[in-house]
């Protein structure tokens, strides 16, 4: 009798061994309990940390964007005011350049 290949020592030939383990047995747990319910929650874990993504890189979008505006409306609002200032007082400034 053949002694097939990937036979543990001191295993008798032809057992369990051999037969391919089935999803959520190969840690000895019944198939029932939890072999039908592990790859759903491995999907959702996966689809949840994927959104999770999504959501920080959206989130640092929005940031920036926002950051952008803020810097645009303070430039112009400076401008805004620089030139305000210089035609509220063009006389006097006008006057110390000439003396």
């Amino acid at each position: 009798m053949r002694i097939p290949r990937g036979t543990p020592p001191g295993w008798p030939p032809g057992l369990d061994h051999q037969r391919k383990a089935k999803r959520g047995e190969s840690e000895g747990r019944d198939l029932l309990e939890t072999g039908s319910q592990e790859p759903q929650l491995r999907s959702q874990k996966r689809k949840a940390q994927k959104l999770e993504r999504e959501y920080k890189k959206r989130s640092s979008i929005d940031i920036e964007k926002k950051l952008r505006q803020a810097k645009r409306i303070y430039k112009t609002t400076i401008r805004q005011r620089k030139w305000a200032y210089i035609n509220r007082n063009w006389e006097t400034i006008t006057e110390v350049i000439r003396t």
